[in-house]
């Protein structure tokens, strides 16, 4: 975490939540870099601000001295803006007053993004790791665990999730930590598996087992000794599916032509992206061979149920993109928010950094200081990801809410505010935007930002 973001406990290092079920204040992105800091909720309020008193202290020139309060209330966190100059936002949308999340929202104050979830028995484990380019959140941490524990035993493993939750990977680290991590790893996608010759491919073929045949040892005999990873196995067909039940409880194959049967030293894992307990109700999946994959079966969430780790998935998708004579850039906060509301519905780890590598070479093209909105394709949501009750403040017009507006607008948007604030000039932002000085500071003023001071520093309001 940056070093310009401080808190009464010390969260230079992700911390450790007492009580497993508390409601957490988790940051998520400051200072334009990944971050996982966790503060309880308990009884006490907690403050965010520039202010040294406040309980998560921000060096931003956004934020106000006392910027917003956030408490736990009768089951719900409750947000307040405390007053301040630039606004607090809750899923992307400007508060007034107070407003109430009974599950988990993301907050904005100034360029930092919060997570706040009022189940936050998940980071009673710590907050999210990068190491090596590798990402970990708490949930995937104590999955990474259960994998061990089962290659240890040298146990056939089931993983499940959704498209591009990372069922290769944990397939890998299974192999990694079992007895059989000298041998190979072999990864074949069922999906691909022509039928009329997946037999051939998983247990090999004699010569003159049918016309043309040749000695082909199979995918069986390539992993042994090591790891074999099923992927999509609930696209096997059903002939195949005996013949492998077989093989797992026997430890041996025949192959077609053969007439003895041949050992094969094999640690198996299988992956789906469909519920094969369904599949077998359905009647396309054997129950026999489900129930001998799923003694140690693992379900790997989707990302939308770990967006603590979103932050440094970008990170890491904008390192894996750089080519050669290409410089890593920046993100805004704008792009990080849009991620994390973002539901990555079946398609999770892989599409971010997909779409990390389009937005920077895009950036790239138009010579831009860092990736922003309009060099990411995700759209915004159609709903929030939870509801959050706005609760305006006596004396307060309550917030007019109008339609979503275009991905353009917002993308102009984010450009005319990083322009004025980097150089407090609403010519240049015009220029950088493409539009009249007239709505740069009509831009300005709906975001709430004083004109006079945004590119200067925060106000002085205590």
């Amino acid at each position: 975490m940056s070093e310009d973001t401080t808190t009464k406990e010390d969260l230079g290092e992700p911390s450790v939540i007492n009580a497993a079920t508390a409601p957490v204040l988790v940051v998520l992105f400051t200072n334009s870099a990944p971050a996982s800091a966790c503060i309880t909720l308990g009884d006490k309020t907690a403050t965010i601000g520039r202010s040294d008193k406040c309980t998560l202290v921000l060096d931003e020139s956004m934020l106000s001295r006392e910027h917003a309060r956030v408490s736990f209330e009768n089951g719900s966190i409750r947000v307040l803006d405390a007053g301040s100059r630039n606004g607090t936002f809750l899923n992307g949308e400007r508060i007034d007053g107070a407003a109430t999340v009974k599950d988990s929202a993301v907050l904005r104050v100034g360029r930092t993004l919060v997570l706040l979830d009022v189940h936050g028995a998940r980071f009673a484990r710590g907050g999210v790791i990068a190491d090596g380019g590798r990402v970990s959140g708490p949930e995937m941490r104590l999955l990474q665990a259960r994998i061990e524990h089962v290659a240890q035993l040298g146990e056939t493993m089931l993983v499940q999730g959704e498209s591009g939750t990372g069922k290769e990977h944990a397939a890998r680290s299974f192999h990694a930590a079992s007895a059989y991590a000298r041998g190979p790893f072999v990864a074949i996608n069922c999906a691909s598996l022509d039928r009329n010759i997946a037999d051939r491919e998983l247990f090999g073929s004699k010569r003159g087992a049918f016309s043309g045949a040749t000695d082909t040892p199979g995918h069986f005999v390539a992993a042994r000794g090591g790891t074999l990873f099923l992927d999509e196995i609930g696209e096997m067909d059903p002939a195949v599916q005996a013949k492998l039940l077989r093989a797992i409880e026997t430890k041996t194959i025949q192959p077609l032509g053969s007439s003895s049967a041949r050992e094969v030293d094999v640690l198996l894992c299988a992956g789906s992206n469909v519920q094969l307990a369904r599949a077998v109700q359905e009647q396309r999946f054997r129950g026999d061979l489900y129930m001998r994959l799923a003694r140690n079966e693992i379900s790997l969430p989707p990302l939308r149920r770990r967006i603590e780790e979103i932050p440094f998935l970008l990170h890491e998708g904008v390192q894996q993109a750089l080519g050669r004579d290409m410089q890593p850039l920046p993100m805004t906060t704008g792009v990080v928010e849009r991620a994390l509301l973002y539901s990555w519905a079946g398609q999770n780890v892989r599409a971010v950094f997909n779409q990390m590598k389009k937005a920077l070479m895009r950036a790239h093209e138009t010579a831009s200081p860092e990736i922003m909105l309009e060099h990411f394709e995700v759209p915004q949501p159609d709903a929030p990801r939870s509801v959050a009750t706005q609760q305006p403040l006596a004396g307060r017009a309550p917030p007019v809410r109008g339609a979503t507006p275009p991905r353009d607008q917002a993308a102009v948007a984010e450009r005319v505010i990083a322009t004025y604030q980097a150089t407090g000039s609403a010519p240049r932002a015009a220029e950088a935007a493409g539009v009249s000085r007239q709505h740069v500071y009509r831009v300005l003023r709906k975001h709430g930002i004083d004109v006079q001071r945004a590119a200067g520093g925060g106000d002085d309001d205590e």
